[in-house]
């Protein structure tokens, strides 16, 4: 499950609603001049008056900012409450945008021309488009590692730049990050696009259609507002034309967050598809949030292969 931070909008609008509030202060400020006794009680007066003035504004502007940082979105159509209605189920916004880094480990079943290979794989993803895999299939080890800007693999002892048709791949992924959780953000369209079912469940079909006509169609479960299918149209992983990229979800559970209550749910069981073609699975049976060993030098290559 794709998760975005929602902090960065909410502080964003607090700093501009403090900062309105120290330009009342600013203004409130009265003259210094020379004045005769009168005067200056007359000054004290007003001074006092408009400090008075100034405190019931700094109170307002307090009781705006808090505000300003507890206010949600509303979703305005029906499509709308339908993801809001996801997003819930899947632990709720806040929650969702407290997960920086992941690291998740499961066995995973390749299926190729000639049969399907099973193996073990640990994943690592830090937000927003950091992602590396460890395999081991057939004794071989074989790790594939994306970051901003490239990508390298290694097999065995070798280590190569990741192909430009990969990082084509990984950046169609990074595009549709936490989609459900910032479209409203970004002029992202949500439509109802009908029913149908997904894994013999009833599901509300979703579009997500971006202001470049990009779509990503999300299958929404009507009995447990799950997501059970994510599927989008993007570049070749083989170089040239376009792709049908399908991912089934299942076995979700709850995940607690280090060191909190707070909980997400997680698929535990994934199949991908390319072109409605299975090209593998994943059973997780671990997942960690949040793990502090995940940083950006964890990404990069071992040796300057760029």
């Amino acid at each position: 499950m794709n998760m975005w931070p929602t902090r960065g909008w909410c502080l964003g609008l607090a700093v501009v609603v403090a900062f309105l509030g120290w330009s009342d202060v600013v203004s409130a400020k009265p003259k210094q001049r020379k004045a005769s006794k009168s005067k200056q009680r007359k000054a004290s007066k007003s001074k006092q008056r408009k400090a008075s003035k100034s405190k019931h504004r700094k109170g307002s502007k307090s009781k705006h900012r808090k505000a300003s940082k507890s206010k949600r979105f509303s979703p305005r159509t029906r499509a709308e409450r339908i993801v809001e209605k996801m997003v819930a189920a899947m632990g709720g916004r806040a929650n969702l945008a407290l997960v920086r880094t992941m690291m998740a480990r499961g066995t995973t079943k390749l299926v190729t021309p000639l049969g399907e290979r099973a193996g073990k794989l640990v994943t690592y993803s830090l937000k927003p488009s950091y992602q590396r895999v460890d395999m081991t299939i057939a004794q071989q080890k074989i790790t594939q590692s994306f970051y901003p800007g490239g990508g390298w693999l290694r097999q065995g002892r070798a280590v190569l730049p990741m192909p430009r048709s990969m990082l084509s791949v990984a950046q169609a992924e990074s595009l549709r990050s936490d989609l459900e959780l910032r479209y409203f953000k970004i002029g992202v369209k949500v439509i109802l696009a009908g029913e149908r079912k997904v894994q013999k469940q009833p599901c509300y079909v979703i579009h997500f259609v971006d202001k470049r006509k990009r779509t990503t169609i999300y299958a929404i479960a009507r009995k447990t507002w799950l997501p059970l299918e994510r599927s989008y149209v993007g570049p070749s992983p083989l170089g040239g034309g376009k792709m049908r990229f399908t991912t089934h979800q299942n076995d979700f559970r709850w995940v607690q967050l280090p060191k909190s209550r707070r909980k997400i749910r997680v698929p535990f069981y994934i199949e991908n598809f390319m072109n409605n073609r299975k090209i593998g699975s994943i059973q997780l049976t671990q997942v960690k949030l949040n793990p502090k060993n995940i940083i950006p030098a964890f990404f990069r290559p071992p040796n300057p292969t760029e």
